[in-house]
């Protein structure tokens, strides 16, 4: 009896969680950023100012189930994303993705907070492995990796599972929901700059809205044509001689690497705390202190946030690469920095400058991107600062 019990209890409480961790079929208003912006402006939005947003985001990207809504703004995200991909890519992100990136792609699904790192948080259009420019989306072939490979060393596992076309189809609706989020970022912001008590209300019209998604949009249309052309390999790569002046590089005063990257360095405070997803409540919070910062993260939580963590410098002596470890993957990323973290983009050399200008060559990158890859087999006695040759260029 106790027994047949205990299995009806078990199999309720699984049958409970699971219905937890299904998708709302909602998708959940940005308030913190509502809450950063109303203290930008020093007032707050009134819940008529709130249903205008909702409502204007339902007209241009509809809801979970349906995310294909019939007006004529809502044709510009369907220039860029085809309706018949985002249908299918939105059954495969709520089976899929949703637990973890949640059903707005807001990065805290049902299981989120028990990760490390946490999910991203699509709604800036911020993605930290790409091969594009600092401040540009990503193209469509490095979310599709993203996906498909998984990242190492976090919680985001590879999808082989997925056929191509469904690979297509789910990274449609990831940039779906960072068009979304960005969308929701520019209504706020222009609701922020109307009068809350007064009669001025967001302008709904068709032709603004195109006005205001048009950029948005833009941006992703264009990721693809930002792809640099990484020249091929120096002569010399991979040999012993290419691998010390990559050493020089790292600790020299130009590349920088050293600054964030030694691990003589890794706990000082060269490098910044919060990445770009955290920096929002870190901001509003940080002049305060005791009990009023813990009940400012209680709010930040109640709003749908995640506690911020600190974030470090990686350890590239371990030789996990999270954006991919080919030599051309890395290239691109001391070439471009990651986004979102405060790892810069190399000081390249101007090339109309001069010999005598300071910055890197493309040959600098590759001697770079040797000692990256060389430095998990290195003895740490010559991978450290102190014995490191003079700086070079």
């Amino acid at each position: 009896m106790w027994f047949v019990l205990l299995v009806v209890v078990c199999g309720l409480w699984t049958t409970a969680c699971r219905r937890s961790q299904q998708p709302s079929g909602e998708f959940r208003a940005n308030l913190l950023y509502v809450r950063v912006h109303e203290r930008l402006v020093g007032e707050d939005f009134s819940q008529q100012q709130l249903d205008d947003i909702r409502k204007t985001l339902a007209a241009l990207f509809g809801t979970p189930g349906e995310p294909v809504p019939p007006t004529a703004a809502a044709e510009l995200v369907a220039e860029v994303l085809p309706p018949a991909q985002l249908v299918k890519g939105s059954e495969i992100y709520a089976t899929q993705c949703a637990r973890c990136h949640g059903t707005t792609g807001d990065g805290a699904g049902p299981e989120a907070a028990s990760l490390d790192p946490y999910p991203r948080d699509y709604r800036r259009g911020i993605f930290k492995y790409k091969s594009t420019p600092p401040g540009e989306r990503p193209t469509h072939a490095d979310l599709k990796q993203t996906v498909r490979l998984g990242i190492p060393d976090t919680a985001m596992p590879p999808h082989a599972e997925l056929s191509n076309a469904e690979l297509d189809a789910v990274v449609a609706y990831v940039k779906y929901l960072a068009m979304r989020g960005e969308t929701e970022r520019v209504l706020i912001e222009e609701t922020g700059d109307l009068d809350p008590e007064g009669e001025e209300r967001l302008d709904r019209s068709d032709e603004n809205l195109a006005y205001l998604l048009e950029p948005v949009v833009d941006r992703w249309r264009l990721a693809a044509s930002l792809v640099p052309h990484v020249p091929p390999r120096p002569d010399a790569y991979g040999s012993d001689a290419s691998i010390a002046l990559g050493r020089e590089l790292y600790f020299g005063e130009v590349a920088g690497c050293a600054k964030c990257h030694d691990d003589a360095q890794r706990t000082a405070d060269a490098f910044q705390r919060f990445d770009d997803w955290a920096l929002e409540f870190h901001d509003w919070a940080k002049q305060s202190d005791g009990p009023f910062r813990q009940r400012q993260m209680d709010q930040f939580v109640e709003l749908g946030g995640l506690p911020p963590r600190e974030v470090a410098p990686r350890n590239l002596r371990e030789g996990t690469y999270r954006g991919g470890g080919s030599p051309e993957q890395l290239y691109v990323r001391i070439l471009f920095g990651i986004e979102g973290v405060a790892m810069p983009a190399a000081p390249m050399r101007v090339t109309s400058a001069g010999e005598k200008a300071v910055g890197l060559t493309s040959d600098d990158l590759w001697r770079l991107v040797d000692f990256v890859l060389a430095l998990p087999n290195l003895p740490a006695e010559s991978t450290s600062q102190t014995t490191a040759a003079a700086p070079g260029g």
